[in-house]
């Protein structure tokens, strides 16, 4: 008998338990924003740095959450068996998401810079 009122009762225990509750209030959508991005652009010939477009690059960082922050790094490799002075470096701009202005006037310069590399020592 002992374990018949035992099971029974942990029966009800069990299924009290088990009830949820009912949500009272309101569900909100959040919007998902990114923090901190960063891209880094490995290229070894000036074609690669050429056919990359402003507006992408302005695109990419948009979507970045308020005051963070943004940087783009140019890694730039030249051929081993040729006989530079320079056959590797790397650029990296930082900045603000606030101040995408400033920073994408940073990345056209340092786009110029490395297209006049690559014309000066094809």
């Amino acid at each position: 008998m002992k374990t018949v009122i035992l099971f029974i009762t942990m029966l009800i225990g069990f299924s009290v338990a088990a009830q949820t509750k009912p949500l009272n209030g309101q569900i909100l959508e959040s919007k998902v924003l990114t923090s901190n991005i960063g891209v880094t652009l490995k290229a070894d010939s000036l074609e690669k740095i050429e056919t990359l477009n402003d507006d992408d690059v302005r695109a990419i960082f948009e979507s970045s959450s308020p005051n963070q922050s943004i940087y783009f790094e140019f890694v730039c490799e030249k051929d081993q068996g040729d006989n530079y002075l320079i056959e590797n470096f790397s650029l990296k701009i930082e900045g603000n998401s606030n101040e995408l202005d400033v920073f994408m006037s940073r990345f056209q310069k340092a786009k110029k810079t490395i297209i006049k590399f690559y014309n000066q020592n094809p």
